[in-house]
């Protein structure tokens, strides 16, 4: 009873002693508090509000047009969508690195949709093969002569086989305008 006594104070101790935690992950590095325009060994840390204006033509990653500066956007950069799809006319939050004449993005979070973006928005189903797949599969798809927008938060089921070139799929998601975000791509069994 003495020992399990001593290991409880012991955990309480060590526990009032721990590093201070801080609430966004986001703000964080290495365990301390990352501030605007700090200056680190890559360049001088930033976030600016803009409304996107022009994307990559293919997949997501690439230079990026907001408020008429370019970002680049790499596979690593973290999107956000609770608010919003990425397109031309969305309000971002861009957080990242200024280096010289280069800002590069480690993360991107919708804020606002663009204008009437889910103004009518429908939940639709599309199924047919898989035509086209960027590389990382994050980006736009192809399936069954239409385009499919492909996010981290899009869930890939593949209980029928690997999602490749000729695979035949169901996608659920949004449709809004020309946009269908998938929200689901299931494999399907191929029709014998």
């Amino acid at each position: 009873m003495k020992t399990l006594m001593m290991t409880l104070v012991m955990g309480l101790v060590l526990g009032c002693m721990a590093w201070p935690v801080f609430s966004s992950e986001d703000d964080c590095e290495n365990g301390r508090r990352i501030v605007d325009g700090e200056r680190d060994s890559a360049g001088y840390r930033s976030k600016i509000y803009g409304t996107v204006e022009k994307l990559p033509e293919t997949g997501l990653a690439g230079i990026w047009i907001v408020n008429g500066r370019e970002f680049v956007v790499t596979e690593r950069t973290r999107l956000e969508q609770k608010h919003g799809l990425i397109e031309p006319g969305a309000y971002v939050e861009i957080k990242g690195i200024k280096l010289d004449n280069t800002f590069t993005a480690d993360k991107i979070e919708v804020k606002r949709a663009k204008a009437g973006a889910f103004y009518g928005a429908t939940e639709q189903k599309i199924t047919g093969k898989v035509e086209k797949i960027p590389k990382g599969t994050l980006g736009t798809w192809v399936i069954g002569d239409k385009e499919v927008l492909v996010l981290k938060d899009t869930v890939l089921q593949e209980k029928n086989g690997k999602a490749t070139l000729g695979s035949l799929v169901e996608v659920v998601g949004i449709k809004s305008g020309e946009t269908f975000k998938a929200g689901r791509i299931e494999t399907q069994q191929a029709i014998k």
